[in-house]
């Protein structure tokens, strides 16, 4: 057969055949993975969904013990929650996953660590320096180069930064594009640019929240493209576009990835796993894997009842003198139905959005950057997570972001097929890295549920209402700022532990009264 038969050939096989010209001029074909029938799950919501949908659910007639304080969530906010409780408090975590770490997970996959969702931070910042670095844990500056985008059907490496000059556009958008990166170099400054609290920015840059991202973009007057790259760049962080995103949040995360960022070997994953040893060191009974809270009852003489179902699907149930919730506020307003008509529209304001994950296994790394962006036809980033594994002996791994935006993106994630999607995956892999064709080894693909808030303009006094405490009931999570974070979780972690000792110290000094009544029967 010659050249032209044996082409025609494999074209009309219609099979799927990747190859490429030999040095002789043959074709060689190339080793295609196998596509996934199923998805690699590591959110499980089928009993979240349950009690979203008012399903009535099995309960147990009495608690099976009492505890002093019992954490519903086993993330970073848990996990802090629990790791800053004295030794000896009568402490229980309930986690839903038969592991814990919440959306700071991560894997080895055929030998390379690989994040489960979260995965850059600022490293050991103030004032949670002396926590981190108690864990032992090594952070690592992101690698070099950074960051590419895909635009005008080629990769340009520093699009806001050392790269301005060779991207494909007319002066004047380039222009636009130093201007956009001298701005958020200003955010960075800590004393006058954008930090936590908001309360004590300047009142330009508060005022900021009253904005979407698309406003502030239009008052700036900067073009489309710019446009599109902190589109591309906000959406693979939170899940959407700046359309209805606050100017402050959106132009916050924005500007941090000018700085220095960090992560670890598999991301976040490592500061999970080394904050969970630290939390049950001492006091491995305190943690109950497979267990989905089901219900809060707040009781008439005080405390709540908790209620679950194990990973069996059996019925369980705790009681609490304190619960610190550490879950998203979605999961609240589920569990507390109460809320609704305690604090209106508080709970119901929260949105969130949800991801597609790609963990692609490859013989060798392709690319030059650690992360690069494609806008089009949806936002999505590949990430080289190889580059993070010091023992990743010339393995490649990328792991994919796919934000599945509002509740299309949603439906899709929810309905697809995982081959379908795999298949689409794996032709923008080689559209953006050729090098990756006859590399892949394996695709396993992975819905995140809930992971990251929307944060919506002026916020603040509905984020201020729902992280009060509810009668005995504390809440703690990274939502709790409007921006789902690493320095979120751990704040409101170690906010819930401080109010839950406040607490028990007040149930442990008896009352005047009290006190008065005990020297009488005395």
């Amino acid at each position: 057969m010659n050249r032209r038969g044996f082409l025609a050939g494999a074209l009309a096989l219609g099979a799927g055949l990747a190859f490429r010209v030999r040095a002789d001029g043959l074709p060689e074909t190339l080793p295609e993975p196998a596509l996934p029938e199923a998805w690699d799950e590591i959110d499980h919501n089928a009993v979240v969904h349950r009690v979203r949908d008012g399903e009535a659910l099995p309960r147990r007639a009495q608690p099976e013990a009492e505890h002093a304080v019992v954490i519903v969530g086993g993330g970073i906010s848990g996990l802090t929650a629990l790791s800053e409780l004295p030794a000896g408090t009568d402490a229980l975590l309930l986690e839903k996953e038969a592991e814990t770490g919440g959306h700071s997970r991560r894997r080895r996959i055929r030998g390379v660590w690989c994040p489960l969702g979260a995965l850059v931070s600022q490293g050991p910042i103030a004032p949670f320096t002396s926590r981190l670095n108690a864990l032992g844990v090594a952070f690592r500056p992101l690698p070099v180069p950074g960051l590419a985008w895909r635009i005008g059907g080629r990769l340009c490496e520093e699009p806001l930064g050392a790269g301005i000059d060779a991207l494909p556009l007319p002066a004047a958008e380039r222009a636009a594009f130093r201007a956009a990166a001298d701005e958020l170099a200003g955010y960075r400054d800590p004393a006058a640019g954008i930090f936590f609290p908001r309360s004590d920015n300047r009142p330009e840059i508060r005022a900021l929240d009253a904005i979407t991202l698309h406003e502030h973009i239009a008052r700036r007057g900067w073009p489309e493209s710019l446009k599109k790259l902190l589109d591309g760049l906000l959406a693979v962080r939170i899940g959407e576009d700046g359309s209805q995103v606050s100017a402050w949040t959106a132009l916050w995360l924005l500007s941090a990835i000018g700085g220095d960022n960090y992560s670890f070997p598999g991301g976040h994953g490592a500061l999970g796993e080394r904050l969970a040893a630290q939390a049950l060191d001492g006091r491995p009974q305190a943690l109950r894997r497979g267990w989905t809270v089901t219900a809060l009852t707040p009781l008439a003489a005080g405390g709540v009842r908790v209620d679950a179902l194990d990973a069996d699907g059996a019925p369980r149930c705790v009681q609490a003198g304190t619960v610190v919730l550490a879950a998203p506020k979605l999961y609240a307003r589920r569990l507390l139905p109460q809320l609704a008509t305690e604090r209106p529209g508080v709970y119901e304001s929260f949105r969130y959005n949800a991801y597609l994950l790609a963990q692609v296994s490859l013989k060798h790394p392709v690319g030059r950057c650690f992360e690069t962006l494609v806008s089009e036809p949806t936002p999505r980033m590949y990430v080289a997570a190889d580059r993070l594994d010091p023992e990743a002996n010339g393995r490649g791994h990328m792991t994919i972001y796919v934000p599945m935006s509002g509740s299309a993106g949603r439906a899709r994630l929810l309905g697809a097929h995982p081959r379908a999607l795999a298949a689409e995956l794996l032709d923008g892999l080689y559209q953006n890295f050729p090098e990756a064709r006859g590399a892949v080894e394996e695709i396993r693909l992975q819905r995140w549920g809930h992971p990251l808030v929307s944060p919506r303009p002026g916020q603040d006094a509905t984020l201020a209402a729902a992280r009060e405490p509810w009668g005995d009931i504390v809440f703690a999570h990274s939502d709790t700022f409007g921006v789902s974070g690493l320095y979120s979780a751990l704040w409101t972690g170690i906010d819930a532990a401080a109010e839950v000792q406040v607490r028990l110290l007040a149930r442990q000094t008896p009352t005047r009264n009290e006190e008065h009544a005990h020297v009488q029967v005395a």
